[in-house]
């Protein structure tokens, strides 16, 4: 699906950090390449539901829009934009950017309740529109509520003044539960990992983690804001450290998932890590791989560095280590040298290839993009897995030039382009390559070799065509 610059220009600089190093990163795969019961206290009332587009609005300075008009219009000079990014017109779509920008301002300024009125419309959207408009939609309505958030908590940061980030949070808690789509765009996508949700949420979230056992799907919702509402109130010092880990001790064997998994997250980080050894123990012992990568990602966000890598290899050890990817990534963009140490003491020991390969992974995509671990890795490491990925991560991140050499190096080296498998490594690193600017040649030139070569399978074969008819002109056909 193409992107369109308003997604860019509204919706990457939206979040507000508060865990540390932020959200995880998007986590890279082989295919892409590039490659996340407490006291209860009074009910902050939900915003009242308004008719769309009967808003009072002063005149605009251009034309009189009601919200549905402003939200047509967004949509489609988004839509034009990511037709004008995908066709190569960089100037259209930046003029097009601005123009998005600057009537969402008009919005913001003439539209009352203008992020209360994109929710509700938001909420009554059919997520089974996948046309490129309907999808469009709906990034400009969540971005539209995305900003109201971060507007009204500003509020709360400078003044203190909580009663309309409340209001709107209390909606969008309400809205949850009617649709699974929508719900899990609310509550994960906004409200997750962020500062919004405070002690006048407690019974709304409760209440999601009692309707989690008649509806399943809000599990991992319920259990997200649960975790989050925990972490905001002993960060507001609303809840002590010992109120919390109190309660969550309690909910270990409690029958209810939301509560029993909840409690774990918040155990693992507490207080430093300080019961981090009961939850490894329990979860390693219980072999669930979902829940372990998991809290590998709470760890990799929370935890002092040098701690969640010792947690999280201990987690690995469920199994399934690819799953563990994200956390590594993440610790990756925290400090990278860590990964490094722990890669060179499993090299050293010749063990845990699996493992080896995640720490590649995530010092080579991590924020200082250790790109000399990766080469190395290339080089040395005995599995040829471990290789694999780090070509992965040389391809993606190297300069277009050293990438290419890299490739041809794979395709030369009888010990790794052995086999089919290797070959499918090969032809997405250069699918990586293919994403840099001016590449044609260079793709043109490795689909030369790889076409020749006797182990290239007739599925990626279809694929390196696929990647030339789409990256080099002229060719493909």
């Amino acid at each position: 699906m193409r992107l369109t610059m308003l997604l860019f220009a509204l919706g990457i600089a939206i979040a507000i950090p508060v865990w540390g190093s932020g959200r995880a990163p998007v986590i890279p795969s082989v295919e892409s390449g590039r490659f996340e019961r407490v006291i209860g206290s009074a009910q902050t009332a939900p915003v009242a539901r308004t008719t769309l587009g009967s808003e009072s609005a002063a005149p605009d300075t251009v034309t009189t829009r009601t919200f549905p008009e402003y939200v047509a219009e967004l949509t489609e000079l988004a839509v034009a934009t990511a037709n004008a990014l995908e066709d190569g017109d960089r100037d259209r779509a930046l003029e097009l950017d601005k123009k998005s920008r600057d009537l969402v301002a008009r919005l913001r300024a003439t539209i009352e309740g203008w992020d209360e009125a994109a929710l509700f419309a938001f909420a009554e959207l059919l997520a089974e529109d996948v046309s490129m408009h309907g999808v469009t939609r709906r990034r400009v309505l969540t971005t539209l509520v995305e900003l109201g958030l971060r507007e009204r908590w500003s509020e709360v940061a400078s003044q203190g003044r909580r009663a309309r980030c409340d209001a709107l949070v209390s909606t969008i808690l309400e809205l949850i539960p009617d649709d699974e789509t929508a719900g899990r765009q609310l509550g994960i996508g906004m409200l997750t990992d962020q500062p919004f949700l405070g002690v006048a949420h407690e019974p709304a979230v409760l209440g999601l983690v009692d309707l989690s056992i008649a509806q399943p799907w809000l599990e991992d919702i319920a259990t997200a804001l649960l975790r989050t509402l925990w972490h905001n109130l002993n960060a507001s010092g609303t809840r002590s450290s010992a109120e919390l880990a109190g309660l969550a001790l309690l909910f270990l064997d409690d029958a209810n998932p939301v509560r029993h998994d909840a409690a774990l997250h918040h155990l693992l980080v507490a207080d430093g890590g300080r019961h981090a050894r009961l939850v490894v123990e329990r979860v390693v012992g219980a072999r669930d791989v979902e829940l372990a990568a998991a809290l590998a990602m709470t760890a990799a966000r929370e935890l002092p560095v040098d701690h969640a890598i010792a947690v999280i290899e201990e987690l690995v050890g469920v199994g399934d280590a690819y799953r563990f990817m994200g956390a590594f990534l993440t610790l990756g963009e925290r400090d990278a040298d860590v990964l490094r140490r722990a890669y060179e003491q499993k090299l050293g020991d010749l063990v845990a290839p699996d493992l080896r390969a995640e720490l590649v992974t995530g010092a080579g995509f991590g924020a200082t993009g250790a790109l000399d671990l990766a080469q190395s890795a290339f080089e040395s490491d005995p599995n040829g897995d471990v290789r694999a990925r780090a070509l992965l991560v040389l391809s993606a991140e190297a300069e277009p030039a050293a990438a290419e050499r890299w490739l041809l190096r794979a395709l030369d080296d009888p010990t790794f382009a052995d086999r089919t498998s290797r070959l499918s490594t090969i032809v997405s690193g250069v699918r990586n390559l293919a994403r840099q600017p001016d590449c044609a040649n260079a793709v043109d030139r490795l689909r030369a070799r790889l076409e020749t070569h006797p182990w290239l399978s007739d599925t990626d074969r279809r694929a390196l065509q696929g990647i030339v008819a789409a990256h080099v002109p002229n060719r493909g056909g």
